[in-house]
């Protein structure tokens, strides 16, 4: 079962990127939609296997900073509240959930609003991360395109 490309938040922004180089860039309106459609795609697919590769590596090496600032004691406060949030947040996913459907949804929503912070924290720059090796690749793959397809460059 393959997946629509297009509904991915990536390449929509890639494609707004796209529209915005191309406002700068006169020489960029002159590429046609379809190829234009297949540079975003193209962006797409070549910034997701970076960002695979890359998330996992932040995953292992933020875990491992994690365990080692955990393991060596360091007095740090913002440590010291980020393991105390997190301990919280553990007791609040293995704690009682009540026993209607209401209160599971309730207690589920909570912890969603408890976890938003954590959430931010570990996942806001990784996000960031990921809006820059898709920029970067689609700048590269329009070069690509500017370069070896004959469409004139004007600045």
């Amino acid at each position: 079962m393959k997946h629509d490309i297009k509904k991915y938040y990536l390449y929509r922004f890639l494609a707004f990127r796209f529209e915005k180089l191309s406002c700068k860039n006169p020489s960029l309106k002159e590429i046609k939609p379809e190829k234009r459609e297949k540079i975003v795609l193209e962006a797409t697919r070549t910034s997701q296997k970076i960002i695979l590769v890359l998330g996992i590596l932040y995953v292992l090496l933020n875990s491992a900073l994690f365990i080692y600032l955990r393991a060596n004691d360091i007095q740090n406060p913002l440590l010291a509240w980020f393991t105390d949030y997190i301990d919280y947040l553990g007791s609040l996913i293995n704690g009682e959930w009540g026993g209607s459907w209401r209160q599971k949804k309730a207690s589920f929503l909570m912890i969603a609003l408890v976890a938003l912070p954590i959430v931010l924290i570990e996942g806001g720059p990784f996000f960031l991360l990921v809006l820059l090796i898709g920029n970067w690749v689609l700048k590269r793959k329009i070069r690509f395109v500017r370069e070896h397809k004959g469409v004139e460059s004007h600045g």
